[in-house]
């Protein structure tokens, strides 16, 4: 194998891996998505360079990702902070770069089976977290406090307030009660009706009535 076959592999390895690693990181850091969202992007670029393929194929997403930018360009006409608009459609290019990188990468029922598995994880970490930071006053990775409104302890857990954990569970909790309805079996069955079950506690107990609704 050539010095140049082993960095497309390496290359291919990262984003294999990279793309697994995003759902999971999402239940306990933003900054870990963050970065693995830039190691991905950079990834990526660095093998369409070395087999000399265009970044993007074609794909139905494309077109409506790039009538999003274009609306979102609109928002400069009536902005009232050019740096915050700038940064939201950076933000905007970066995510959905990414999605276009996963439609075009993970072609694979393994992969899939992989990406599922780690987004699962994470919904069981982030659960427990939430359930601990019930108990005990604080959650289990960053000893952060709950939020606390009229009397009401809304747990959180590691996100920044009690709607993003919020959103976060309900994200995935139909993945799971799908999961458990027609593709686990047996064993796997029971882990994943437990995962759900934490995880639609911990929605109860965030009180966001958007995410509930």
């Amino acid at each position: 194998m050539t010095i140049h076959d082993r960095a497309v592999s390496v290359c291919e390895k990262v984003i294999f891996w990279s793309i697994i690693g995003i759902p999971f990181a999402a239940s306990f850091s933003s900054a870990a998505v963050e970065g693995l969202a830039a190691i991905l992007i950079v990834t990526f670029v660095l093998k369409k360079l070395l087999v000399q393929q265009k970044a993007l194929a074609f794909h139905p997403v494309l077109g409506w990702f790039l009538l999003l930018i274009g609306l979102s360009l609109l928002s400069f006409l009536n902005t009232v902070n050019i740096a915050a608009s700038v940064q939201g459609v950076a933000k905007l290019l970066k995510y959905g770069f990414v999605v276009m990188i996963v439609l075009g990468e993970v072609c694979d029922p393994g992969h899939v089976q992989k990406i599922i598995l780690a987004a699962v994880l994470g919904v069981f970490l982030a659960s427990l977290d939430g359930i601990y930071q019930l108990g005990f006053g604080v959650d289990l990775l960053r000893h952060k406090e709950p939020n606390t409104v009229i009397g009401l302890t809304r747990l959180n857990a590691t996100f920044p307030n009690s709607n993003l954990f919020a959103g976060y569970l309900i994200l995935f909790i139909p993945v799971l009660v799908s999961l458990v309805l027609y593709h686990l079996k047996e064993r796997q069955r029971f882990f994943g009706t437990v995962i759900a079950v934490l995880a639609l506690f911990c929605l109860v107990f965030t009180f966001c009535r958007s995410a509930a609704l």
